[in-house]
């Protein structure tokens, strides 16, 4: 029997999707481990034609029982690992593995974010979560952002649109108490609350979270808005488990966070203009009192210099 595989391994799903539009985007995952894997996976099975995986780390023991991957791809990078089992799912697709590390490599974290559609934000860094905040907001693409808690007793899937919703930086300094989060992007993002994503957890329980970012990240990209059908909220929070914020098991929660004007990641100008008119001053002036500061600097003996480049 001659099967046309283009034609037929989307055949069950084929009423219920844009595949013709959904092939054509392109996914970028930053972050190659359990909960990345695997919504590249979904993202693929639903028909994204184009994937691109970023991630510096290779596969190891402890990886396996949560990760797409097995232990006959111990010691490889994640990316390559990944890419491989995307292609056997669907031979059309095309993935690009990029085995660097986002945190350190912004030139190669931008350049894939201006390819992007949509950017899925899961890597277990902070500094890295908010220089992506800030690279996709530039380039004016659509972010999702998910995490577990502790023990994977709930997690939360973030969506960012520029210009229409709060960006992640708004976000977390909004929930900061809440979450017990410190500074946004520090890496003390440790309590109980937070969603740091290097948390033990059960994969039947950090399972849910991947499957709520990738049906959030291909209604994003087919740009359903049926409140009645689709995930219209931007910040939902799921409990696996009775505690905290949720009263039973298997719960979830939408916040509404509004865009915070002088955040200084989305607001731009109006954050500018909003913060240096609170100390009196306009843009002019500003910037003239900031050149001499600076001049003033320049002039003054440095004993002690530090490397702030990161």
């Amino acid at each position: 029997m001659v099967v046309d595989l283009a034609q037929d391994q989307f055949r069950r799903i084929r009423s219920l999707v844009n595949l013709k539009q959904l092939q054509q985007m392109v996914l970028v995952v930053i972050g190659g481990g359990s909960l990345g894997s695997n919504i590249a996976y979904l993202a693929v099975v639903s028909g994204v034609g184009h994937i691109i995986v970023i991630d510096r780390d290779r596969l190891e023991t402890h990886n396996v029982i949560r990760h797409l991957c097995g232990f006959s791809d111990l010691g490889r990078f994640k990316v390559h690992a990944v890419a491989d089992r995307l292609r056997d799912k669907n031979p059309d697709v095309v993935v690009e593995a990029w085995p660097v590390d986002a945190d350190q490599r912004r030139d190669v974290l931008e350049d894939a974010i201006r390819r992007a559609d949509l950017v899925v934000a899961a890597t277990d860094s902070p500094s890295a979560q908010i220089m992506i905040n800030a690279s996709a907001l530039a380039a004016g693409k659509p972010a999702i952002y998910p995490g577990a808690y502790n023990t994977a007793f709930g997690g939360e899937v973030i969506r960012v649109i520029p210009g229409k919703t709060a960006c992640l930086r708004c976000i977390y300094d909004t929930t900061a108490d809440l979450f017990n989060r410190q500074e946004p992007g520090s890496d003390g993002q440790t309590q109980s609350y937070d969603a740091d994503r290097g948390h033990p957890g059960m994969w039947t329980d950090l399972g849910f979270v991947s499957h709520l970012a990738a049906r959030m990240a291909i209604e994003t990209m087919l740009g359903q808005h049926d409140p009645a059908r689709h995930l219209t909220g931007h910040y939902l929070l799921w409990g696996n488990r009775r505690m905290w914020a949720f009263s039973r098991p298997l719960q979830h929660r939408w916040l509404k966070i509004p865009r915070n004007p002088l955040c200084p990641a989305c607001s731009g100008e109006a954050a500018l203009d909003a913060h240096v008119a609170s100390v009196g001053l306009d843009r002019a002036s500003a910037r003239t009192e900031g050149l001499r500061v600076l001049q003033v600097a320049n002039e003054s003996p440095v004993e002690d210099p530090i490397d702030t480049v990161r």
